[in-house]
């Protein structure tokens, strides 16, 4: 549903963007053509990073020795961008992901 908000907020702006400033119609054709595929690839990187994560995640389950996953560490680097540490607690193994998650 993020991937979905956050392309719409990119296609909104760029849209905007392109007929307020255009002064032809074809060009502003183009522009609202062109954010339209910008937030199409804006929410396809989100929703691919979200699938990505929950693959990892198995539902909180290891897919090594079906242990469970817990909430170790959560990190922020310089450019604002989140990791999660998740470790399990029978073999040890940690995974990293970009999404808080929850055990369903």
């Amino acid at each position: 549903m993020i991937s979905f908000t956050m392309g719409l907020v990119v296609f909104g702006l760029c849209a905007t963007y392109f007929i307020l400033t255009r002064k032809r119609k074809k060009e502003k054709i183009k522009g609202v053509i062109f954010s339209l595929m910008l937030a199409t690839a804006v929410g396809g990187v989100i929703q691919f990073n979200f699938n990505r994560d929950i693959k990892k995640w198995n539902n909180g389950i290891c897919t090594n020795c079906n242990g469970t996953y817990e909430f170790t560490t959560a990190t922020k680097s310089y450019k604002s961008y989140r990791s999660y540490y998740y470790t399990c607690e029978d073999c040890g193994k940690t995974i990293e992901t970009m999404h808080l998650m929850e055990k369903n």
